[in-house]
């Protein structure tokens, strides 16, 4: 989805950050998910969320669960299987 810039006259695309990796990438392309009674969901509309990109959804899940506690502080259990 591309927005308009007023200030700089061009369109450009969100750009968000996975909480894994730390890169940047267009809104679109990242997976977005937030934290319910400690499990990782997809998001839902309300409340706060992160977003995970396609190579980070595939990594370990101790890795994820690092990350994931890290960026919610407090535990999460990265139940992506199931999501994805």
């Amino acid at each position: 989805m591309l927005k308009f810039d007023e200030k700089k006259g061009i369109m450009h695309a969100p750009i968000r950050m996975c909480v894994v990796c730390r890169e940047k990438g267009a809104q679109k392309s990242l997976l977005r998910l937030q934290v319910k009674s400690g499990k990782a969901v997809k998001f839902t509309g309300f409340g706060r969320s992160f977003y995970l990109c396609e190579l980070c959804a595939k990594k370990d899940e101790k890795t994820l669960q690092k990350a994931f506690s890290k960026s919610n502080k407090g535990f999460v259990e990265p139940n992506l299987r199931e999501i994805l």
